[in-house]
């Protein structure tokens, strides 16, 4: 028998929690590692995974893998922010980010006899005090509206992802994708973008005003 109570692991910059069992007589297995992260500013080192900025708000999320005996091997995976965002400061030679950007993203994710099961897949991005530059093609200015709004999920190995809402400025999309998982010839992608008035759009494409 292997097994762990309260392990800590740390990656990334973030730390986890391991606990489980293994009976290696039996052949079942259950174990789960779990991460709570109240404010990202109380950590001491910033997340690698993040881009550059001074990111705020909480992480939670576990991973379950359990087996019992003769029975395929069960992974079950949540997570969600809280209060997420970060003041982002970004710079190379083709573009440039710099200002406050809030998300919220959340899933819960089961894989279970070779099939990933997946409900409530939330995506959601509120970018309007964002400063994006890729000159001279692109030009976002603070107050510049950009929103998105995202949900989706998976069924029987299809990922099904549709927009509740996609703005920039005056632009709206609509969205929804339907891709096989396994079946990587399955996919079906609709983008429809609403009639749109032209005038405005220099400011966000300067070619256009050429």
């Amino acid at each position: 028998v292997v097994s762990a109570s309260g392990m800590r692991l740390k990656l990334g910059g973030f730390e986890f929690s391991l606990q489980g069992l293994t009976d290696l007589g039996k052949g079942s297995h259950n174990w789960k590692l779990s991460m709570s992260v109240k404010s990202l500013l109380d950590l001491p080192i910033p997340p690698d995974m993040l881009p550059p900025g001074k990111w705020f708000g909480g992480l939670q999320g576990e991973a379950q893998v359990y087996q019992e005996p003769g029975q395929p091997m069960t992974l079950i995976s949540s997570f969600k922010t809280l209060n997420f965002g970060g003041d982002v400061a970004m710079k190379t030679e083709a573009y440039s980010v710099a200002g406050r950007l809030l998300s919220e993203i959340s899933w819960n994710v089961r894989y279970q006899n070779e099939v990933l099961a997946a409900k409530d897949i939330k995506v959601s991005v509120n970018a309007d005090a964002l400063q994006v530059e890729a000159p001279p093609y692109f030009r976002k200015t603070k107050g510049d509206k950009f929103a998105i709004d995202v949900e989706g999920y998976v069924a029987d190995d299809i990922l099904v992802v549709k927009s509740k809402r996609i703005q920039l400025n005056q632009l709206n999309l609509d969205f929804s994708s339907s891709v096989g998982l396994k079946d990587k010839m399955l996919a079906a992608i609709r983008v429809n973008l609403k009639r749109t008035p032209l005038k405005g759009l220099e400011k966000l494409f300067p070619p256009l005003s050429k």
